[in-house]
């Protein structure tokens, strides 16, 4: 069993055997023991034993392999003993690259204020960085393809975030509730900006939309209080319920003549705002 608590809500009648098949586990961290005997007693061995037992257990980052990218992921083991403010992530490790930041590598580290990530990163894992709620700056190379949903929702005070020319996607919740950002330009060449995926920033001016967008998910700048304009190009065919809802300052201008069918229903994609021009040109 690899759970800190054997009374909690995932504990399982039936013990894993032959453990080391399962695929999914890259590494495990042992916080006690129960054992029992054959003639039912029991013996803990508590937390203080099992650390002395397994000092040799690298700490910090660790490294596994990551046959997409062929060449290393990062991950955080142990998050809750981390004081670190800062964090460098190398380029090479025991000889090839780092590519790829794993899936909640550093979910809810809330020490760290600075991230540093080599140019050799390719992908952002899901809730890589969610509620890292200290971290105020990190570097978004153009190797970066993908970033995954959630990866820096609830970074609270991330003040300034200069996304990577080479996403096409931007998923869903990624950048939501991250309340001090001011200023957003979404690179050319990204298609999709997915549900929820500036969901409450609500420190957010302006947003700059390329041409080459063409689906806005729902909700996906819902309660961005302070926008005060969005450029809608006419590249966009698909917008999902309530996209611009509840910003009451916000004035949308669209290139587009009038309201697009793909647009949503009953005008719900811009409710609670101030305007909406149709028509825009730059003029």
């Amino acid at each position: 069993m690899l759970y800190d608590n054997w009374e909690d809500e995932y504990s399982v009648d039936t013990y894993w055997e032959n453990c080391y098949y399962n695929s999914d586990i890259k590494y495990f961290v042992l916080k006690n023991i129960r054992i029992v005997y054959m003639d039912n007693t029991e013996e803990n061995i508590g937390k203080d034993y099992v650390d002395y037992a397994f000092t040799d257990i690298p700490q910090g980052l660790v490294y596994t392999w990551n046959d997409e990218y062929n060449g290393y992921e990062v991950n955080y083991r142990i998050k809750s003993d981390c004081t670190s403010k800062q964090i460098s992530i190398p380029e090479i490790y025991n000889n090839e690259k780092v590519v790829s930041i794993a899936n909640k590598a550093f979910y809810e580290i809330n020490t760290i204020e600075k991230i540093i990530l080599p140019h050799t990163i390719k992908s952002i894992g899901e809730f890589a960085f969610n509620e890292c709620t200290n971290l105020v700056s990190i570097n978004l190379s153009d190797s970066v393809k993908e970033i995954g949903s959630y990866a820096f929702s609830g970074c609270t005070k991330l003040n300034n975030i200069e996304l990577p020319s080479n996403i096409k996607i931007i998923e869903t919740g990624s950048f939501s509730h991250c309340t001090s950002l001011v200023n957003l330009v979404i690179p050319y060449g990204v298609t999709d900006i997915n549900e929820h995926a500036f969901f409450g920033c609500d420190s957010l001016i302006t947003v700059t939309i390329p041409n080459t967008v063409v689906s806005i998910g729902e909700m996906s700048f819902c309660h961005c209080t302070n926008l005060e304009y969005v450029i809608i190009p006419h590249s966009v065919v698909n917008m999902g319920m309530n996209v611009f809802s509840s910003s009451p300052n916000l004035t949308i201008y669209c290139e587009a003549s009038s309201e697009p069918t793909g647009w949503g229903s009953w005008s719900s994609w811009y409710y609670d705002i101030g305007k909406v021009i149709w028509g825009y040109t730059g003029d």
